[in-house]
């Protein structure tokens, strides 16, 4: 090897260490000042509520309450929630639930704590990325930090998954850089590290399916030969992406659109739309919303600025062209954006949102990264500008202190269900999911049934396939005693969806309240059809049966309800009742007595009447 390889391999390798001439008090106050910001603005996340899928990962999720041990098989064996493949955050939550169980706070806390290592790593990342620059890495970990389209993953409990897979993420990258600049055996070692994380990324979340599109985006701005080499050791990064990627398809299953909904074109409009919408809210965040619902069509075509949207490809691909006179660094940070944003972009749809601000979590880092670079070439090359570096300074401060504040006013709005679906109501009036969830909200949690009709009806005003609205509504038409609309509103659930238990539930409550048990027995029998496991239907069927003196089916309907949930004294009781009115009385005494054992007083009648002291 010639000496002057030697040293500038040399060279290299030193590269990404913290230079002599970079104080390290002035390293660690900058990093430190980045991070108390972004934890003041983002502060009052603390005090939200469970919201939206926090219902579905925490509050109903019943395998929470799992052993440890027996979790880390249960959720690493395929078992999906909420659409998705991801153990290691069903673990995080698991032990969450461990320490507090139902009290949303730690969860936030958590949230916005691993936030916080990430906004650290952020600037670590972009400190290498930039060799040494502090103020680039400062400017990009603040804007990764509190702008206002990474509110969503912050707020939201449900995102832990973004903030874990984002932690792995970013330190995989970090070690990628590192190993680029090492030499010898050491840099095996960080090549692994760099696997690992990038493994433990991807059981936080499926989108890290991207990580080694990443890796090569970070070659190209490195200007790393294209060699045979360079590419075998991505194999197994791509090999990963690619098994998730299999499972993720077989987890999502029913929300990936079918692909009939849209033609080619319309995809590739809605394709166009999200990715600009992207890049608009990356400068000016001003509609935000939890769900950016896909648009509707007028006379069978969506509104003109869909169907434009296309054609604003070929400018964007013009420029990123040109830009590359001027080096890699545009080019590279809008492929470190599109790399990571590319399967979100609803080419083929997935669930019910065009697009979503938590997907650019990771991916504004590109971009955020490109703008900062750019902004310090100026500042460099007209560095005898009197105006140019305070213009630049008062810009950049004016944007901040807009993102600070816009993103505080984010926080807010995840408070509570009503407070977030009030907001997307707001901002898309003609949203039937918004609606229905604000119903929902008010119907569940505030016990508000006129103001559930009234978003209900909004809702089916609508879209009238939204078949949990018609049996929501049904719901309350009982409670107000108006049978018949009641009844109608069921009647339309089945015909939307005859396999939907919670429909012949609610219409056999219905048929038992006006006396028609028949009707009622058969609809609790077309819930169990479906559901066999539900002891509170057993329950009601065998009330039914009752009613109708019917005492032998009613024993037999309380004896399956005990044997799904035997602990529940209050069908040992109702046991014991039929015995004894189908003149079985030796038969209840044990039962009833059962019932005593599990805590239920017993009517002093009925004890007498069995002899039970």
């Amino acid at each position: 090897m010639k000496p002057e390889m030697k040293k500038d391999k040399m060279k290299k390798s030193e590269d990404n260490s913290l230079p002599k001439s970079t104080p390290y008090f002035r390293f660690g106050l900058t990093l430190m000042s980045v991070a108390i910001i972004t934890a003041l603005v983002l502060s009052s996340v603390t005090s939200n509520k469970f919201v939206w899928d926090d219902a579905e990962y925490i509050v109903r999720n019943e395998s929470l309450k799992k052993p440890f041990s027996e979790a880390i098989y249960y959720y690493f064996d395929q078992n999906f929630f909420v659409g998705n493949y991801h153990p290691l955050t069903m673990l995080g939550f698991s032990l969450q639930y461990k320490i507090t169980e139902l009290n949303p706070a730690l969860y936030h806390k958590i949230n916005l704590f691993i936030h916080l290592l990430n906004v650290t790593l952020a600037f670590f990342f972009t400190f290498l990325l930039s060799r040494r620059k502090i103020w680039i890495a400062a400017s990009v970990a603040l804007l990764f930090g509190i702008h206002p389209m990474h509110v969503e993953s912050v707020a939201w409990i449900s995102q832990f998954k973004d903030v874990l897979f984002g932690f792995f993420y970013l330190l995989g990258l970090i070690i990628y850089l590192i190993y680029l600049d090492k030499q010898n055996w050491v840099k095996w070692t960080f090549y692994l590290l760099c696997l690992i994380f990038f493994v433990l990324s991807l059981f936080s979340k499926p989108a890290a399916v991207s990580f080694p599109l990443s890796l090569l985006a970070i070659d190209f701005y490195r200007e790393r030969r294209f060699t045979l080499y360079s590419l075998l050791e991505k194999i197994p990064f791509f090999i990963g992406s690619v098994v998730i990627g299999l499972i993720t398809i077989k987890a999502q299953g029913s929300a990936v659109g079918a692909f009939e909904d849209y033609n080619l074109i319309e995809r590739i409009m809605l394709s166009s739309y999200a990715l600009f919408s992207y890049l608009f809210n990356l400068f000016f965040p001003t509609h935000l919303s939890a769900l950016h619902p896909f648009p509707f069509r007028t006379n069978g075509n969506f509104p003109w600025y869909y169907m434009i949207s296309p054609f604003g490809l070929v400018p964007l691909i013009y420029l990123l062209i040109k830009s590359l006179r001027l080096g890699r660094i545009t080019l590279f940070g809008f492929l470190f954006f599109f790399f990571n944003t590319v399967l979100v972009l609803q080419f083929v749809t997935v669930g019910n949102a065009l697009f979503s601000e938590r997907y650019t979590y990771i991916p504004y880092l590109g971009l955020f990264f490109t703008i900062a670079m750019i902004l310090d070439q100026l500042i460099q090359k007209y560095f005898g500008s009197f105006w140019l570096k305070p213009a630049v300074t008062v810009s950049a401060v004016i944007f901040f202190i807009a993102f600070a504040g816009i993103s505080y006013s984010r926080t807010k709005v995840w408070k509570t269900d009503k407070s977030l679906w009030t907001d997307v109501s707001k901002k898309y009036p003609l949203c039937a999911i918004a609606h229905y969830n604000l119903g929902t909200y008010y119907f569940k949690e505030e016990k508000n049934d006129a103001q559930a009709l009234i978003s209900y009806n909004k809702t089916l005003s609508i879209d009238t396939t939204q078949i949990k609205a018609f049996v929501n509504r049904g719901i309350i038409f009982t409670r107000m005693r108006e049978m018949e609309k009641a009844e109608s509103d069921f009647m339309h659930a089945i015909k939307l969806d005859s396999n939907f238990a919670e429909t012949y539930k609610n219409f056999g409550i219905l048929h038992a309240t006006v006396g028609n048990y028949e009707k009622s027995i058969a609809d609790y029998t077309n819930y169990l059809r479906i559901l066999p496991a539900s002891p509170d239907i057993y329950y009601g069927r065998g009330m039914t049966y009752y009613q109708l003196k019917r005492f032998g089916e009613a024993t037999d309907d309380f004896s399956k309800a005990i044997s799904y949930d035997s602990l529940n004294a209050n069908y040992w009781v109702l046991k014991a009742m039929s015995l004894q009115a189908d003149g079985k009385k030796e038969e209840a005494i044990p039962i009833a007595l059962k019932a005593q054992d599990l805590g239920e007083t017993l009517d002093p009648a009925f004890k007498q009447n069995l002899g039970i002291k």
